[in-house]
């Protein structure tokens, strides 16, 4: 199993800030609102919009910093790489690798939240991939130049 590139907290952050400012000053929520950029459930189109657009920033799987937060406290989900190694009975150390998200408040004050410890990024990654692609879909399905008109409406008032 291959292991995700890591960046430093302090660069996560610096590209959350960059992104944040931004989604704010143009305005990127109230554009996808006038584009009718919507979902039926699930999370809404701006959060989709802004993972993708972290997807070019960032070389590793984001989805715990934009999409994922802990059902039980509401924490941000964060990523981590597990090994273990275990003696089997023959002798021979087997290792086994697990890739998964943890809430950080549970990670930082294990007091505070009382939801799961773990998720699998097996499990995880899919379903979100899924909804990701539900909302291209829907998306490309609105002629371009309906899209074009919403947006450049949006930019004249602007």
């Amino acid at each position: 199993m291959t292991s995700i590139a890591q960046i430093s907290e302090n660069e996560q952050m610096e590209i959350a800030g960059s992104l944040k400012k931004f989604f704010a000053d143009y305005k990127v929520r109230d554009l996808l609102k006038a584009c009718r950029a919507e979902k039926q459930k699930g999370h809404s189109a701006f959060e989709i919009f802004r993972y993708l657009l972290c997807l070019v920033f960032c070389d590793r799987s984001i989805y715990m910093q934009i999409i994922l937060y802990c059902a039980d406290c509401g924490s941000r989900m964060t990523f981590a790489h597990n090994e273990t190694k275990r003696k089997l009975a023959d002798g021979t150390i087997k290792v086994y690798e697990r890739d998964m998200y943890r809430c950080y408040r549970k990670i930082s004050s294990k007091f505070t939240c009382a939801g799961q410890t773990s998720y699998d990024m097996k499990l995880i990654d899919p379903a979100v991939e899924a909804e990701v692609r539900k909302f291209l879909v829907q998306l490309g399905d609105r002629p371009r130049e309906e899209l074009l008109e919403i947006a450049s409406v949006r930019n004249v008032e602007a």
